[in-house]
């Protein structure tokens, strides 16, 4: 992983971090918890390949989705959040098919 990569990734951690700290939730330290150890899991992933690719538009995707609950008001009686209708890829790889 070059430098200038490294950075990157260790920036985007930090955020998605910071974002999961301001969640609204009960559970976020447990959210927390699985950030970290999904970037420690994937930590020696290289640049070039595919999955190194699918993990950080993951992380952008999470990040993005945390960020729209992180700035809503905790003592609001009503919150409104626009969601995809896909949030995340499916990212497992599939048997080929049989014939």
């Amino acid at each position: 992983m070059s430098i200038t990569t490294h950075t990157q990734t260790l920036a985007l951690y930090r955020q998605i971090i910071r974002a999961a700290r301001a969640f609204p939730s009960i559970k976020r330290d447990s959210i927390e918890r699985e950030i970290r150890l999904g970037f420690r899991t994937n930590k020696d992933m290289i640049e070039g390949d595919d999955n190194y690719h699918i993990a950080m538009s993951v992380a952008i995707k999470g990040l993005t989705q945390l960020q729209q609950f992180s700035d809503l008001r905790r003592d609001a009686t009503s919150w409104s959040v626009q969601m995809d209708t896909n949030p995340m890829p499916d990212n497992r790889k599939r048997p080929p098919k049989l014939k």
